[in-house]
């Protein structure tokens, strides 16, 4: 799908679900519900968690592309002669296995390795440590999101609002982990406390 389409499609999916919020449910009920309901703090505790997902992320990506850009890549590599032909090697046993090699070939193997190495860690860091954790609180927030039933209507509104405006960032976590059911029987139940109130 080209990228006007899906940003056309993302729009229409906005509009149309501010409309219906809008058409179905007053702002004085909207403001009203607020503080009672659960669901408003679940949702902007989600923006935020998915917030610093995407930035830490987006982070790992930066530092990939400076390993790439260096050609230290994201596998730190050297290469050496083997029986006279060049291979890639990734570890210091890979070096010390190379028998067809002199050892000055293999002393320099080592300490081109040991650069690289030192390169890859100065430069990812803990990036992807931070990425995972920050992935896993997203869907950790996600996850009590989903699960929470909305207390009022306009929180059903507010939840489902929410869930066609950032469906594009969500799809893929939606697919995982039973959530499109967890989310299907938390609407039921919101229908079902809805006509109370």
């Amino acid at each position: 799908m080209s990228q006007a389409k899906t940003t056309n499609t993302t729009s229409r999916r906005r509009f149309l679900a501010g409309a219906a919020v809008a058409a179905i449910v007053p702002t004085t009920a909207v403001a009203a519900a607020q503080g009672a309901d659960p669901i408003f703090a679940l949702i902007k505790a989600h923006r935020e968690a998915a917030k610093v997902s995407r930035e830490a992320a987006e982070e790992q990506c930066r530092r990939e592309q400076i390993l790439i850009d260096e050609g230290i890549g994201l596998s730190p590599f050297v290469v050496i002669m083997w029986d006279g032909r060049p291979v890639t090697v990734h570890t210091h046993a890979q070096i010390d296995k190379n028998t067809g090699a002199t050892d000055r070939q293999r002393a320099e193997a080592h300490a081109d390795l040991d650069t690289a190495l030192s390169r890859y860690a100065e430069v990812f860091g803990e990036a992807e440590n931070v990425a995972d954790a920050a992935y896993k609180a997203d869907c950790e927030a996600l996850d009590r999101l989903l699960s929470t039933v909305p207390t009022s209507t306009a929180g059903l509104y507010a939840l489902l609002s929410y869930l066609v405006e950032e469906i594009d960032g969500i799809e893929f976590q939606l697919r995982d982990e039973c959530r499109i059911e967890t989310l299907l029987a938390t609407i039921q139940g919101a229908l079902a406390v809805g006509g109370q109130t």
